[in-house]
């Protein structure tokens, strides 16, 4: 998923309900022509966590999201942007 050779173009957003479904951030991130292959919904238990990984093409468009998407919802849930942090 995520790792020091393309973490430059991730994002990491919060706020998705648990049933929340790849094609529907894909759409949140039409503009950027996200596909679902580059979409990482986080499940713990079964569940979605509620935050998710997603590749944009480069650097700047992880900032260009971030103003324009940053506070939007999707559906009725508020989305957030949040840091990256590398395990291990």
């Amino acid at each position: 998923m995520v790792n020091d050779d393309n973490r430059d173009r991730a994002v990491k957003i919060r706020g998705l309900s648990w049933y929340t479904k790849k094609s529907e951030v894909v759409e949140f991130f039409q503009a950027f022509n996200v596909s679902e292959e580059n979409v990482f919904i986080e499940v713990v238990d079964g569940k979605n966590s509620g935050y998710c990984i997603v590749l944009l093409k480069n650097e700047e468009e992880v900032e260009q999201a971030k103003t324009d998407l940053d506070h939007q919802y999707i559906g009725k849930r508020w989305i957030g942007f949040c840091e990256i942090r590398l395990r291990g």
